[in-house]
């Protein structure tokens, strides 16, 4: 094995592996039983390598391979995969949450008649995600990219003979393709500035013209705030935030995956890859802040008003996204990425359990599920442990990723914005209480209440269940090759940059246990909190953000567009193109009655001509 990796061929075998299960998904559409053993193994094996990926790191450092692509001149343009402490995060969380999320599906999914091509569309996807975080170089990530938002477009419209699935899918492909523009610009700014697509030269080129003064620091503000763009699009961040909600159309094992715990994910990836590039330019890690730490509060005060299942986790995946962008504009580059690995695996876990609550009962609101799931069941139990974790309830695994974030956000922008991350905090805890209470009501009669689950479906809960308890662990100094998260992600940059005491982490704490008593105390009516029927009609109607969007889109876009559209099909069109080919044959018709045949006719012409050449030279010559 360890030949293998020095032969650079390891790296591509875990996403070759999820392409050929893409294709063979397709071939073999019609056995449910080949596409179960083929999606199951294939998976499986992506975790084993996984581990042996992540021991080779440990013990050799990066691993990287290259396959030159084309040459044009003098640049090469190449296909490259490295293997870093970012990527390896990353492939952990993506390999597990697949397995997992394909073992689910295998149940989950077994009696729908496109069985086939759902494992299809989930095997593209997984290669697209592993291409996106192995990639080396911005023309193979971008790539990637746009694949990655392609399987997301076929699994959210999976149903497409629904108007709401076709119409969800649509949203997000275009809402996401606005974010990609600005990657895509950012990334030639960058290969302009640099001659090269690959991302460690990049980093060497930028950095050293920026502290030469050879390149200027707003040319490199200006490419990272749109490839921020791109990562804002993909995450579901305000103002592209509307696509996630809508989403959850598709198949609630894709939204487990993609929409909780991986391509929402891809985003704040992307910032983190290009973190060196990012850190030149204060304004755009400003920037990022402050989309962050507004999408938290916007998402969080929404979440409070849905009654979907899964719009509520929807929401909060939005919300707890803003959080992760608000530690990386802070420069907490670790925080995000342990708040991104603990949210993947409970996000994951919740909307596996939501699936399993949706089949159990046949409802999808928590306020008709309300009563009927007996709470001491595995998949109860497993629901509860991830909630915990996501509401950041200490000692689980979001307590701790959500106050380095905090302590981030007060040594960067001061007590104001921590007060705002507070607030964020304290609407987390208070919807996931109130989405916990009320489904778990005792109110209800018990004998309507069912438990029975199939243990394929309830297995995975169970397993990320105890994957984000165990997350925990990550915190943990281990020995010499492994110092704690921040050091084995940060390398050779320096890890211990937040010292403020304990003050941030007990407040924390005590705010988040406030949020939970509250909104306990709330929705079991032991206490009567008075809500305003304004803001509860605005909240309902998602800020009026959507019906802005469809007037700017029916009443502006559409409207100029066909103003244009006739404009070319008027002016352009018929009178330049047609008018000037219909211009010859009409010519032709009318000057063809100068062509008599008869010599009289032509001698007198000619005599005319010459009688004018003469009267001209005569007179104004």
């Amino acid at each position: 094995m360890a030949g293998l990796l020095q032969g650079n061929t390891l790296i591509w075998i875990i996403p070759i592996i999820s392409f050929l299960c893409f294709i063979l998904s397709i071939i073999n559409k019609n056995s449910v039983s080949r596409i179960s053993l083929l999606n199951f193994s294939a998976s499986f094996i992506n975790v084993l390598l996984f581990l042996v990926l992540l021991f080779t790191y440990i013990d050799d450092g990066e691993l990287s391979s290259q396959i030159v692509w084309a040459k044009i001149g003098d640049t090469t343009l190449s296909v490259g995969a490295t293997v870093d402490a970012l990527s390896i995060s990353m492939l952990g969380l993506i390999s597990i949450v697949t397995f997992l999320v394909k073992l689910y599906s295998i149940q989950y999914m077994r009696s729908d008649a496109k069985f086939g091509w759902y494992f299809s569309c989930l095997s593209l996807f997984s290669a697209a995600m592993y291409g996106v975080v192995l990639s080396d170089n911005l023309l193979f990530l971008y790539g990637a990219w746009e694949l990655v938002g392609l399987g997301s477009y076929l699994l959210i419209g999976f149903w497409y003979e629904k108007r709401a699935a076709a119409e969800a899918a649509k949203k997000a492909f275009i809402t996401t393709r606005i974010g990609d523009v600005g990657l895509l610009i950012g990334s030639l700014i960058l290969f302009k500035l640099s001659g090269t697509f690959n991302i460690s030269e990049i980093f060497h080129v930028v950095t050293n013209g920026v502290e030469t003064k050879m390149i200027s620091e707003s040319t490199v503000a200006l490419a990272t705030t749109l490839i921020a763009l791109g990562a804002i699009g993909k995450s579901a961040q305000f103002p592209l935030h509307v696509w996630l909600p809508d989403a959850m159309e598709g198949p609630t094992p894709a939204s487990a995956l993609i929409h909780a715990a991986t391509m929402v994910a891809a985003g704040v990836f992307l910032v983190a890859r290009l973190f060196p590039i990012f850190e030149v330019s204060i304004f755009t890690l400003t920037f990022i802040a402050t989309i962050g730490i507004t999408t938290f509060l916007i998402a969080g005060t929404l979440a409070l008003a849905m009654k979907d299942l899964k719009r509520i986790l929807a929401y909060s995946t939005v919300s707890h996204l803003g959080l992760m962008f608000l530690s990386l504009g802070c420069g907490n580059l670790p925080g995000a990425i342990f708040h991104l690995l603990i949210h993947g695996a409970s996000k994951a876990l919740l909307f596996l359990c939501a699936g399993n609550f949706t089949s159990l009962t046949g409802k999808s609101t928590i306020f008709e599920m309300s009563g009927k799931i007996k709470i001491y069941t595995l998949t109860s139990c497993s629901f509860l442990i991830g909630s915990a974790t996501l509401a950041g309830i200490p000692p689980l695994g979001g307590f701790w990723s959500k106050d380095a974030i905090l302590v981030s956000a007060y040594e960067t922008f001061g007590i104001p914005m921590l007060i705002a991350a507070l607030l964020g905090a304290f609407l987390s805890a208070f919807y996931i209480t109130r989405m916990v209470t009320i489904i778990f009501s005792i109110k209800k009669p018990s004998h309507n209440q069912v438990n029975k689950t199939s243990l394929v479906m309830s297995m995975p809960t169970i397993i990320l269940a105890a994957f984000s308890v165990l997350l925990i662990g990550l915190l943990l100094n281990w020995g010499d090759q492994y110092l704690g998260f921040s050091s084995f992600l940060s390398a050779a940059k320096e890890t211990d940059k937040h010292h403020v005491g304990l003050w941030i982490p007990i407040t924390s704490a005590l705010v988040t246990v406030l949020a939970v008593i509250l909104s306990w105390m709330k929705y079991t009516n032991k206490i009567q909190l008075i809500s305003n029927k304004k803001v509860s009609t605005l909240l309902e109607n998602k800020y009026h953000i959507d019906n802005l969007y469809n007037y700017i889109v029916s009443k502006i876009v559409l409207r100029t567009s066909k103003m244009i559209s006739a404009f070319d099909r008027i002016v352009i069109n018929d009178t330049g193109v047609d008018g000037l080919a219909s211009l010859i044959p009409f010519s032709s018709l009318k000057i063809k009655h100068i062509q008599t045949g008869k010599i009289s006719t032509y001698l007198m012409s000619m005599t005319i001509g010459l009688v004018a050449i003469l009267l001209y030279l005569i007179f104004f010559n």
